[in-house]
């Protein structure tokens, strides 16, 4: 999603440690049996929950989420339909 070589090194710091408290969550997800896509209905909640409208957070916990083992498709069709 986000290409983190471009990101301010405080930023790539925020999405690590979002990415290492979202790891729980995305395994619980990733192991249970896909009703959607990817799984983009479970992540679209995640997104929409934390990001409220704000796209460029969004951006960010979709990094967080992919970087945590989220399915990269299902990451970017939720992606997609919340903005």
């Amino acid at each position: 999603m986000l290409d983190k070589s471009k990101l301010p090194p405080k930023v790539i710091a925020v999405i690590d440690d979002l990415a290492n408290d979202l790891r729980p969550i995305v395994k619980s997800i990733e192991n249970c049996p896909m009703t959607t896509r990817g799984h983009y209905g479970r992540y679209m909640g995640i997104i929409g929950n934390v990001a409220k409208g704000n796209r460029q957070v969004g951006a960010l916990v979709a990094q967080a989420l992919i970087d945590a083992g989220a399915n990269v498709q299902g990451i970017k069709d939720a992606f997609r339909m919340s903005f």
